[in-house]
């Protein structure tokens, strides 16, 4: 199949939207647990080290929001650079892949990790529609495809 690239993709069958949405609803549930998880220890922790300290009690929340957002957004990342299924995806049977076909790599998982929280739901789904590989603009951005596994 031509891209708008030019060249011949051999990464797999891309015909995956449907899956991709199920999987996506399923990833970002268990993303919110994990973060929620996260962030409802920090506001325990906070709350209790805060009436010692404010300043004490304030550092320890952040912390914890920092550390809560990682593991949400770390869940999809790696999984994704370590076999390109994270839960949804595998539940789905679909994976990322390089465009190339090989592995999804580390740069190319945080990439379209990162550009997920911009492109929105319905963005990404028309983003998807009207490319030769069904890519989202965090997909083209980090040379990777979703493919049926």
């Amino acid at each position: 199949m031509a891209t708008q690239h030019g060249h011949a993709r051999r990464a797999g069958n891309t015909d995956t939207l449907g899956a991709r949405i199920v999987a996506y609803f399923i990833d970002s549930i268990i993303a919110s647990v994990i973060g929620g998880g996260l962030a409802l220890v920090g506001f325990i922790f906070g709350g209790l080290l805060g009436s010692v300290s404010e300043g004490l009690g304030a550092l320890v929340m952040l912390f914890t929001f920092a550390l809560a957002f990682a593991g949400a957004f770390g869940y999809k990342v790696y999984f994704e650079a370590n076999g390109g299924q994270p839960f949804g995806k595998q539940m789905m049977d679909i994976r990322v892949v390089m465009d190339d076909g090989g592995e999804c790599t580390w740069g190319a998982a945080i990439i379209r990790n990162l550009l997920l929280g911009f492109e929105g739901g319905l963005i990404a789904v028309i983003v998807i529609l009207v490319t030769d590989d069904n890519q989202r603009v965090g997909d083209l951005l980090g040379s990777t495809v979703v493919v049926k596994a």
